[in-house]
C-alpha cells in the first residue's frame, strides 16, 4: 500500500518534465497500475491455492478440472475458482482466500455478464430477460436508421 499512497506525479510537456504533485487517493479506475497490481496479486493468490489445495485431503477438483489440476482462471477483473461441488472443497478454497485477504463471506451474485450463475445447465427461461433485451436495443437500433417513409 506504501506503493500506491505514496505516489508522485510531474508533467510532460513538449518533452520538458515541469513540477511534482502527490497522488492523494491511490488508485482510480483507468489508472495504468491497475492491471499491474492485479496481476501481481491474482499470481500471489494463485500460488496460495494451489499450496493450499496440494497441501489439504479435502479438496477435490472439478470432474472437468481434475487433469489439468485448474483451480482458478483470472480474467479481466474476475476471479474463477472451480473445485467440486462439496462443502470440504469449498472450504479448503475460502480458508486460502480469507487467511489473507479482508474478505466477508457474502452471497453468489445472481448473474455475471447478464447471465445468471447457477449449477445447472442453462434453459431459455434463464435468459429470457438477456434476450427480450437484446431484442428490445435491435428494435431501437432498427426503428433509429430507418428513415421516417420506412417506419410509416
Amino acid at each position: 500500500m506504501a506503493c500506491v499512497t505514496s505516489t508522485s506525479f510531474s508533467l510532460s510537456i513538449n518533452g520538458n518534465v515541469h513540477g511534482y504533485f502527490k497522488g492523494k487517493r491511490g488508485l482510480r479506475q483507468g489508472d495504468p497500475l491497475s492491471p499491474y497490481l492485479f496481476t501481481l496479486v491474482m499470481e500471489i493468490l494463485s500460488r496460495i491455492l494451489h499450496k493450499r489445495v496440494h497441501e489439504s485431503a479435502n479438496f477435490r477438483f472439478h470432474r472437468h478440472c481434475e487433469e489439468i489440476q485448474l483451480i482458478n482462471v483470472c480474467f479481466a477483473d474476475d476471479l474463477f475458482i472451480f473445485a467440486r461441488g462439496e462443502a470440504q472443497s469449498a472450504q479448503v478454497s475460502m480458508n486460502a482466500i480469507l487467511s489473507i485477504m479482508p474478505f466477508a463471506e457474502g452471497e453468489l451474485l445472481v448473474k455475471y455478464l447478464g447471465v445468471p450463475l447457477i449449477s445447472s445447465r442453462l434453459l431459455n427461461r434463464d435468459c429470457k430477460i438477456l434476450v427480450e433485451q437484446a431484442t428490445n436495443r435491435i428494435g431501437d437500433w432498427k426503428n433509429k436508421s430507418l428513415s421516417f417513409a420506412g417506419r410509416l
